[in-house]
């Protein structure tokens, strides 16, 4: 297990290199735990047993609000790795949240988002006052193969206002078969979990990528957006490993 403290060891990061749940979630929690915590976000593989990790989740966090999904590998203290947990803790001093839960996005219109961004805000206000927006922020996870994840995210930003919205998809390995978002003590398809929160730290965004440009130009020619799909980059098959057309 590699734990992390941040500043006043406030909020603490940790990772298990377990691959039984049971040691998994020991380790990890062992490496979160601290008095007073507010609110755990956790990131696990999808090669464990779904529902014993769920549990064992459960019952070690019990009375701590856990928002998780399931990935394609987790990144922590241990650096990049496959077949983990890895988390982050925050203490009641630096994060006062609260969450929801977006079931059946198969059938999701605008107004449900909207609906659950301005409970969330109401809730919220009850519990840090007008704590103002520039210390507020918003963290989804979703099914990784809803597939309309820009409409959601969209929808609940219309009812957060300026309140920043982060997060990401949930995935599973690359395989494509089943991404599950945790939320409630549970590990659920076709839904998404919204954390709102308020923290005296300051919020900075931060942005990194492993992509480095070119002077090439790629055009996508032909694509499905309905899926997401790319079929062709300058005229050419988006899998070939030909140069593209100039």
């Amino acid at each position: 297990m590699q734990r992390r403290l941040v500043g006043d060891q406030s909020i603490r990061i940790a990772q298990s290199g377990a691959h039984d749940p049971r040691e998994a979630v020991t380790e990890l929690y062992d490496g979160l735990a601290q008095p007073g915590m507010s609110l755990v976000l956790f990131f696990g593989s999808s090669r464990y047993e779904r529902d014993e990790l769920a549990t064992r989740i459960a019952s070690r966090f019990s009375g701590v609000p856990v928002v998780g999904c399931t990935t394609a590998g987790e990144i922590g203290p241990a650096g990049c790795r496959d077949h983990s947990p890895a988390g982050v803790s925050f203490a009641a001093s630096v994060c006062t949240p609260v969450v929801g839960r977006l079931e059946r996005l198969s059938a999701f219109r605008t107004p449900d988002g909207l609906a659950v961004a301005q409970d969330l805000r109401r809730r919220l206000s009850g519990l840090a006052g007008d704590s103002g927006e520039l210390d507020t922020f918003a963290f989804l996870l979703i099914d990784g193969l809803f597939g309309h994840e820009e409409q959601v995210a969209h929808a609940l930003q219309k009812g957060l206002g300026d309140i920043p919205l982060v997060g990401g998809s949930a995935g599973d390995a690359l395989d494509f078969e089943g991404t599950y978002v945790y939320c409630d003590g549970r590990f659920s398809r076709d839904a998404a979990g919204l954390v709102l929160a308020a923290t005296p730290l300051p919020l900075m965004e931060l942005k990194t990528q492993h992509f480095t440009a070119t002077d090439e130009r790629l055009v996508v020619t032909e694509a499905d957006p309905a899926r997401r799909v790319v079929r062709e980059i300058n005229g050419l098959p988006a899998g070939s490993s030909s140069p593209p057309a100039r």
